[in-house]
């Protein structure tokens, strides 16, 4: 759920059975979309959900480029 007026974002990252929720306020990425993968800064709160102070979403054709690369032995991006 992103309030664009206030620039809060709460969202659930997922990562095999476990859930949580997160909590961020800022611009979001355009490459943010439901079932992107992200990678997240900040703290997690004792109350059950975890308070981003950065936000980072990955393009998955960069990373798969990357990775069939290093793969083959051609590099270490």
């Amino acid at each position: 759920v992103y309030d664009s007026k206030n620039l809060n974002l709460e969202f659930n990252l997922v990562d095999d059975s476990h859930r949580m929720k997160v909590i961020y306020h800022g611009i979001v990425p355009d490459l943010f979309k439901d079932n992107a993968d992200v990678v997240v800064e900040g703290q997690y709160h004792p109350s059950g959900f975890f308070k981003a102070s950065q936000l980072l979403a990955k393009c998955p054709s960069k990373y798969e480029a990357q990775y069939e690369e290093r793969k083959k032995g051609g590099g270490s991006k």
